[in-house]
């Protein structure tokens, strides 16, 4: 009778896990996969693990037990000679699904702000809901979610 419960707990134990590693992945590739139709050229992508703040640890790459620590993803793709990046943003929130709440331009760097339904859960900004951050300069695009940290 013991062994049994034993079992039972440990059997219930490992599901969890792996119904929490399949939704962190889930969750992680959603950016990505959604993105690569866009011809896009990727330089670089960080996970945000245990927070979904700047207080978050930042990884490039991540174990299958970190994934379900994951809060958040970015990445970041260089723009080609005649792309237009505000353009760019504009099909990046419609294949996402997302909403534009805001937009604002910080040391030539112009930030979309907004809310897709299918991604991170939303963090407050402004008196908003957002989860979706898209920053475009001269020479590249990021997008992040919920919010791009770091310097970009």
């Amino acid at each position: 009778m013991r062994y049994k419960l034993v079992r039972a707990v440990w059997l219930f134990f490992a599901l969890l896990i792996f119904v929490c590693a399949f939704t962190a992945t889930a969750a992680v590739n959603t950016v990505k996969i959604k993105l690569n139709g866009l011809g896009l050229q990727k330089t670089e992508r960080v996970f945000y693990l245990y927070s979904a703040s700047s207080q978050a640890q930042r990884k490039r790459s991540i174990t299958a037990c970190e994934l379900a620590f994951v809060e958040g993803e970015s990445v970041e793709y260089f723009l080609g000679k005649d792309a237009d990046g505000d353009e760019l943003a504009r099909k990046i929130l419609e294949t996402l699904g997302g909403e534009l709440l805001f937009t604002e331009t910080v040391c030539g760097v112009r930030s979309y702000y907004a809310y897709a339904p299918t991604l991170y859960q939303p963090v407050g900004v402004k008196g908003g809901k957002v989860n979706l951050h898209i920053a475009v300069k001269a020479d590249g695009i990021a997008v992040g979610s919920p919010l791009i940290f770091g310097g970009y």
